[in-house]
């Protein structure tokens, strides 16, 4: 049913976290964390330090397997995008939405930032979206038909002074 543990015991056979899902009855946790800290991805080499963080998601096992082998993780489009606005000085990027529509295909961005207290919101969401619009044509192959910039947050750099 899985990939056969290299062992004294060959007959002890760990099922893949994807054979889990497939299976049609919903897995514990706990089989699936050891199931995607036993199973490389699909056609690669095991990592030689299955915990370092050159080691791709889907090697590592825990939850970045776990995320990896249920399809959840992000994007990697979006974590491009999002990487871009957090170069803007004093913004923090919260999330990042990458929609395309298939009828018309136009591609929308939206992403959500935290700003520093004192910095003008208008101006760096205007800062981020031209960040963004960089950005694009590199990370998805053309550019953003639109892009939108969220401030969901303000934050302190210092404790506040009670």
């Amino acid at each position: 049913m899985g990939r056969t543990e290299a062992s004294d015991d060959a007959a002890t056979a760990m099922p893949t976290a994807a054979e889990l899902l497939a299976a049609g009855s919903m897995p514990t946790a706990t089989a699936l964390l050891a199931a995607t800290a036993a199973s490389p991805a699909a056609g690669t080499a095991p990592a030689k330090d299955a915990h370092s963080p050159a080691a791709p998601a889907a090697k590592r096992g825990g939850l970045a397997g776990l995320e990896a082998a249920l399809g959840l993780g992000e994007a990697p489009e979006s974590r491009a995008l999002r990487e871009a606005a957090d170069a803007e000085p004093g913004v923090r990027s919260r999330s990042c939405l990458v929609r395309t529509d298939e009828k018309s295909g136009t591609t929308t961005v939206i992403v959500s930032i935290a700003v520093a207290y004192g910095i003008a919101l208008h101006a760096a969401a205007d800062r981020v979206r031209a960040r963004i619009a960089k950005a694009a044509p590199k990370v998805l192959g053309a550019p953003a038909d639109s892009i939108q910039v969220d401030v969901k947050i303000v934050w302190l750099d210092e404790p506040a002074q009670t």
